[in-house]
């Protein structure tokens, strides 16, 4: 169970306290000893929603250039939005830097059909 809180976080450390922490709170609400699937899935599923809530339409083709080609441009108010708001995660790997989408948002309902409607629009 940690190995998926940890995957759905984005490794981000302040992500995987909050999912742990609902998780722990859903299972003290049930009366459980030890933390449960069901209790992950509540806490994700919180999660999941707080991220869907703070996407906005203006940052969805920043959010389609990150995914794609895993950059953007920085020098953009709506790229240091997406930054900001953690919708996109800045990773250092060595000498390298990435950037890639947050996982709540690239599953989130909204990014998924915006992404179909871009690749539906690309291959027409």
């Amino acid at each position: 169970m940690i190995n998926r809180l940890i995957d759905v976080s984005g490794g981000h450390i302040s992500d995987l306290l909050l999912l742990v922490r609902e998780a722990v709170l859903e299972a003290q609400i049930d009366g459980a000893d030890k933390i449960a699937e069901a209790h992950v899935n509540r806490s994700i599923r919180s999660r999941a929603l707080e991220y869907t809530r703070l996407i906005e339409s203006s940052y969805l083709d920043t959010l389609w250039d990150v995914d794609q080609f895993k950059t953007a441009q920085s020098n953009n108010d709506v790229y240091r939005a997406v930054i900001f708001k953690r919708l996109a995660l800045e990773y250092i790997c060595g000498n390298d830097n990435r950037l890639d989408l947050h996982p709540l948002v690239a599953a989130s309902e909204v990014y998924r059909r915006y992404k179909e409607a871009k690749v539906n629009e690309s291959n027409n």
